[in-house]
């Protein structure tokens, strides 16, 4: 399971890092991948931290700063695994190796993962609002 769970991960960089990746050099391609991959894992973050501030019964801030220094350390952690260590790019290169079935299985998978934290997010910052007595 834990495999599968890495190899979705690694898939999500491999999406990243070849759409419009003709016009930009590997490295581009790479920072642009860890980017959206952190701003995902960062929506995911917002989203729970939301539900645990409902479900806790107590509203605080996140500063805009915090966010923000949170967003940077996903970005490094994500950099550091997929770039630095090269599990991104190695697996990048090997995507092209795997049978047809599994590569559309496995971006299949990865999109639907995504557009479920984006869709997590979206109505946890909703339930939030609610939960402020925040209308409009």
């Amino acid at each position: 399971m834990l495999h599968l769970f890495k190899e979705l991960y690694l898939t999500a960089f491999t999406i990243f890092f070849r759409v419009g990746g003709a016009e930009w050099t590997p490295t581009i391609n790479a920072g642009k991948a860890v980017t959206a991959i952190a701003l995902i894992e960062a929506l995911l973050l917002l989203g729970s931290a939301s539900w645990i501030e409902m479900l806790v019964g107590t509203a605080y801030r996140i500063p805009r700063w915090g966010a923000l220094i949170a967003y940077f350390v996903i970005c490094i952690a994500n950099h550091y695994l997929l770039v630095t260590l090269g599990h991104g790019t190695a697996f990048e290169r090997h995507f092209t190796s795997l049978n047809f079935a599994r590569k559309i299985l496995l971006i299949a998978a990865s999109v639907a993962i995504m557009l479920v934290g984006v869709a997590f997010f979206v109505y946890s910052a909703h339930a939030h609002r609610r939960f402020l007595g925040i209308h409009g």
